[in-house]
Formats: structure tokens, C-alpha cells, sequence
């Protein structure tokens, strides 16, 4: 007659020792255990010496049983290839199994993200407008600022004698140039026509803004009266791959037309720019300059300065009251008469300054959009 089988301990929690339990440590521990165990049985019974040795070994999967020791051989990663593989593999049962749901889902969360990334990009490029210049600290662009009873106005005209003035006068001036947007010309070289956009500036101008001067001296680009500055896109577009450097452009009307020799290229203008160019000239080709050189109320275009280093704009500015009175008695003297009263500044009329970084924000004197729709853009991509 075959004997009945010993008394095992409980399956689970031989596993659970197995399991937790260092490798060094198991073979020991569950001798003991097992001893433990037989000993109890004719004491307290089958059932309640499983349920003591149960409770022994989780009293024994302790942290200083869990720590491994170190082994000559790698250890198991926690996460295996299989796991993921099955992971996947559910996850697309799932997904094939309900095609119509997981499509709206997933097309959903891709326009949702094609979206938001649209708008912060889009606020990005609009927050770092004008920020590539090497000295954008120092360049500010002028404005009028007229303290009218009806309500204060602020305007980005200039006459055409402000800029010269400025310059010749104050010694805190590094650089000033004037920017005149003008009409597209006809652009011609060897019979080919192109309708550009040509500027009309001051040799300044490149020592103010930090656009790369690919072709030419930045020295000497603007010196002459019939120098012409094009952008790179300009020069592929006209010269192809020929050098354009030295040669020969008729700009403006036909019948009206001029000769201008190519003496630099720029690279174009980045998107985030406020300042935009297809050729330069210099301002002194402005068909009416000669009768305006003289003429303060005429505002024609904009003027940019680059001060001194460590010239402090408050300051500056302040000294050009005296410049305003000299230049402009007309404008204070109109002001006093309809009542207007000095500003928290005491100004009536002034010539002020505007940094560079946020002429492209200011609704007044350059008609840029106003920064809170870029924070409400940014606003709508969190929200999304």
C-alpha cells in the first residue's frame, strides 16, 4: 500500500520566495522554512501551518533579500523585447478591430498637433522679428510724438532733412540712415525686364543693420550716387549664374530710366525682418529730394539710428527737446493753440525713439499687428 504524499507548503508562496528573493539567499531560506513548516504540522494542523509559512515568507521578502548580488554575467532587463512586442501586438488588434473609432481618434490627434505646432511656430517667428542684428540694442527707429488735445499721436514719417540734422548735430549718433519704400521699378540688363522693388537709402545703412554683405565692401557698397545694392534673389533672377558685381542695370520707367552699377549682394532679408529690400540706391536718386532737402513738414519715409555704446535712450531723448523746438517751432506753435498741454514727459511735441525690437509690434508708427494676438495665438495652441 503506496503511502499518502507529504504536506507541501503553499505553490504561491514558494514562487513568491523564488521570485523576490536574491538567488543567493534562496536555497537557504527555504530550508529553513520547510524544517519550520514540518515541525508545525503535528502542533497546529495542515491548514494553519501553510498559513504561518505563508506569512513567513512574505515577513522575508524583505529589501536586504530583494538587493541581487553582483553576478559576472548581466542582469534581465526589466523590460524585455517581448513584453513590448506584445504590447504592440494588443494594441493593434485593438485598434483593428474598432478601425472606425481609432481613425477619429488618430486624425483628430494629428490636426490637433499639426495645429498647435503651426501656431507656435508662427509665434515665434513674429516674437523674435528684428532680433538677428548684431547691435539691435543700440538701433532704434524715430517718431513724432504730438500731444494734441483731441487725442496723442504718434507718427513714423520723417521729412527729408531730420535725418542729416541729427547726425551732424549730435555726437551720440553713430549711424543714421534713412529708408524710403518706393514704387517697383523696371529693372533691366541686357534686354531682360523685371519688375523689383528698389529702395532708396543712406551709405548708413549697412553699418546699422547686420544684413550679409555676400558681394562687395560694406565700406564702399553705397558710396556713389550710382551705386545699386541687390539682394540675393535679385541677382539670380537678373545676372543667372553670371557675376554681377561691376555691372550695368537701367531702373526705373522706360523712357525715364538710369544707369546703376551693381557694387554688392545682399543676402535676402529673414522672414522675421521688418525691413524688406529687392535693391537699394541711394536717397539722394529720389526724384524730389533736391526740392525737399530743405523741407521739414513733408514725411516721406523712416529714419533709423544706432547710438553710441552705453548712451542711455532716456537721456538722449531728453536732449532732443532742444532739437524739436529748433526744427519744429510751426507743429508747437499749432499744438499751443488748440490747448494742448504738456505730457507726463513735458513734452507738447518731440522727437522720441522706439528700440528696434519693438518697432514691429507698434501699431502707430510702423502698422505691425499687435503683440496680444501673438500671446492669443500662443494661448490657443495651450488650450488645444
Amino acid at each position: 500500500m503506496k503511502k499518502p504524499p507529504a504536506p507541501q507548503p503553499p505553490r504561491w508562496a514558494t514562487r513568491l520566495l523564488h521570485g523576490f528573493c536574491a538567488p543567493h539567499l534562496v536555497e537557504e531560506l527555504e530550508g529553513d522554512l520547510d524544517e519550520l513548516f514540518r515541525q508545525r504540522i503535528p502542533l497546529m494542523g495542515i491548514r494553519r501551518a501553510r498559513r504561518r509559512y505563508a506569512r513567513d515568507v512574505l515577513s522575508s521578502v524583505r529589501p536586504f533579500a530583494i538587493r541581487r548580488k553582483s553576478t559576472p554575467y548581466p542582469a534581465t532587463p526589466l523590460f524585455q523585447s517581448n513584453m513590448f512586442r506584445n504590447y504592440l501586438t494588443i494594441a493593434l488588434r485593438n485598434l483593428w478591430k474598432n478601425k472606425a473609432y481609432a481613425a477619429i481618434h488618430v486624425v483628430g490627434l494629428s490636426v490637433a498637433f499639426c495645429i498647435c505646432l503651426f501656431l507656435f511656430l508662427t509665434a515665434y517667428l513674429q516674437l523674435t522679428f528684428d532680433s538677428f542684428h548684431r547691435d539691435g540694442d543700440r538701433i532704434f527707429q524715430t517718431y513724432f510724438f504730438s500731444n494734441d488735445p483731441e487725442r496723442a499721436d504718434r507718427s513714423g514719417g520723417m521729412p527729408v532733412p531730420l535725418a542729416p540734422a541729427l547726425k551732424a548735430e549730435y555726437p551720440e549718433i553713430e549711424a543714421a540712415a534713412r529708408i524710403m519704400t518706393a514704387r517697383k521699378s523696371l529693372v533691366e540688363y541686357k534686354g531682360k525686364s523685371l519688375d523689383k522693388e528698389v529702395y532708396l537709402t543712406d551709405p548708413d545703412f549697412l553699418e546699422i543693420f547686420s544684413f550679409p554683405l555676400l558681394k562687395g565692401d560694406r565700406a564702399t557698397a553705397l558710396r556713389d550716387l550710382s551705386s545699386i545694392l541687390i539682394s540675393e534673389s535679385t541677382a539670380k533672377a537678373v545676372f543667372g549664374n553670371e557675376d554681377p558685381l561691376g555691372k550695368q542695370l537701367l531702373v526705373g520707367s522706360e523712357g525715364n530710366q538710369k544707369g546703376y552699377l551693381v557694387t554688392g549682394v545682399l543676402a535676402d532679408a529673414p522672414q522675421n525682418s521688418s525691413i524688406r529690400y529687392e535693391a537699394l540706391i541711394r536717397m539722394e536718386n529720389f526724384p524730389n529730394y533736391r526740392a525737399d532737402q530743405n523741407k521739414w513738414e513733408n514725411k516721406s519715409h523712416q529714419v533709423f539710428v544706432k547710438l553710441a555704446p552705453r548712451v542711455d535712450q532716456a537721456t538722449f531723448e531728453n536732449r532732443l527737446k532742444a532739437f524739436a523746438q529748433k526744427y519744429f517751432p510751426a507743429n508747437l506753435a499749432n499744438l499751443k493753440k488748440k490747448g494742448a498741454q504738456p505730457d507726463e514727459r513735458g513734452d507738447v511735441f518731440a522727437v522720441r525713439l522706439q528700440p528696434l525690437a519693438k518697432v514691429h509690434f507698434d501699431t502707430e508708427i510702423s502698422n505691425g499687428p499687435p503683440v496680444a494676438v501673438v500671446y492669443a495665438l500662443l494661448g490657443i495652441a495651450f488650450f488645444i
